[in-house]
């Protein structure tokens, strides 16, 4: 009885932070796409949210992360790094037990 309940907590728990990884990576995506757009100022709202919400998988790693050909590929690293954590998560998230 316990160990049902334990793992209804994990499974639970899982979900959560699927849905909460999704959300970002949907965050992370639209930033990128605004990025692309130089007549938008990310200094008024709602950018200046989205910005500062997204700011830490632009920011994660620039001096850890070697440059190639003077391309930043931090965010693109951090961004892989959270699609692989919500690869991990998902199973655990759906898991259904028979």
């Amino acid at each position: 009885m316990n160990m049902v309940i334990i793992e209804e907590i994990i499974q639970t728990f899982s979900l959560i932070i699927w849905i909460w990884l999704n959300f970002y990576i949907i965050a992370v995506e639209v930033r990128f796409l605004v990025q692309w757009f130089l007549n938008i100022n990310p200094y008024f709202e709602p950018f200046y949210t989205l910005w500062s919400i997204t700011n830490p998988v632009f920011q994660f790693g620039r001096q850890l992360y070697p440059k190639i050909f003077g391309i930043e590929v931090a965010p693109l690293i951090n961004f892989k790094i959270i699609a692989l954590l919500v690869s991990i998560v998902e199973p655990i998230a759906f898991y259904h037990q028979r």
